[in-house]
């Protein structure tokens, strides 16, 4: 799945991840919902979203931080989800519940404390 995720990257990074672009959710030949999201959170920054749904619900979200694009995979939480990047040593965590979304960072050190990058992240409904 790694490499799918990798792959989607590639394309997202083509088309520029400008959310007017992609569809809002497709899915592909092989059964994997894609789906677009963009977040507008405080002073107006936005934070543009893909979500990959395997058919067994197992989910990975693909999310443009400070000018990168940052693969994640899922932890299943209560309520809610928490999306944490494959690189450890560039941590960052994106954490959703309905249309609302938050970006922290955790550093690669045992004593760090996870920081907040990007809070009161909401769903922009225009491009729904």
């Amino acid at each position: 799945m790694l490499k799918y995720i990798l792959s989607m990257c590639a394309l997202v990074m083509s088309l520029g991840f400008a959310p007017s672009v992609l569809a809002n959710e497709v899915e592909t030949s092989d059964g994997v919902t894609v789906k677009n999201e963009l977040y507008i959170c405080e002073r107006g920054v936005q934070l543009p979203v893909v979500y990959l749904i395997e058919k067994d619900l197992s989910s990975y979200a693909i999310v443009s931080i400070e000018g990168k694009l940052v693969p994640m995979y899922q932890r299943k939480m209560a309520s809610g989800a928490n999306y944490i990047a494959f690189d450890e040593q560039d941590s960052y965590r994106l954490y959703t519940k309905g249309d609302e979304a938050s970006v922290g960072f955790l550093a690669a050190d045992d004593t760090a404390e996870e920081q907040t990058i990007f809070s009161s992240c909401h769903a922009d409904i225009d491009q729904d």
